[in-house]
């Protein structure tokens, strides 16, 4: 199933489809310059433009400042990309995800991303396998 239609059917998706002023209500802003910006979720050419959603030009919309836009945009989305194969090559069990319960599924991807942020932040490099299997179909 592509991303674009796993994130419509997400809670996040129905939300932010129902409510375009989603990420506009959420007190998370970043002052930048004289404005303060809202969060925004960076997505790629199977996504449309929305109020919370930033996404590249079209070629035939191309100028010289939107070529950079773009470029600055493949790469904002590129690192992201990258971050989820690093947390899926650290965190196997992300891998079968398809096999447990959607709840679960939830929980095991929430701990591995906070899992992952700590081994960031105190430079662990790799993290000792267990040789016993997670179960998460209980």
């Amino acid at each position: 199933m592509h991303d674009a239609r796993i994130f419509r059917i997400s809670s996040l998706g129905e939300a932010c489809l129902s409510d375009t002023s989603y990420f506009q209500q959420a007190n998370i802003t970043e002052q930048i310059g004289d404005r303060q910006i809202h969060p925004y979720l960076i997505g790629d050419q199977a996504y449309s433009l929305r109020s919370y959603m930033i996404v590249k030009y079209r070629r035939r919309e191309l100028t010289r400042e939107r070529a950079y836009f773009n470029k600055m945009q493949s790469s904002k989305r590129m690192r992201i990309e990258n971050t989820f194969g690093r947390i899926k090559g650290r965190f196997r069990i992300l891998l079968k995800l398809t096999e447990s319960k959607l709840e679960n599924a939830v929980y095991a991807t929430m701990a591995s991303c906070i899992l992952h942020n700590m081994c960031e932040q105190f430079k662990v490099s790799h993290i000792i396998q267990s040789p016993c299997q997670m179960v998460f179909d209980d």
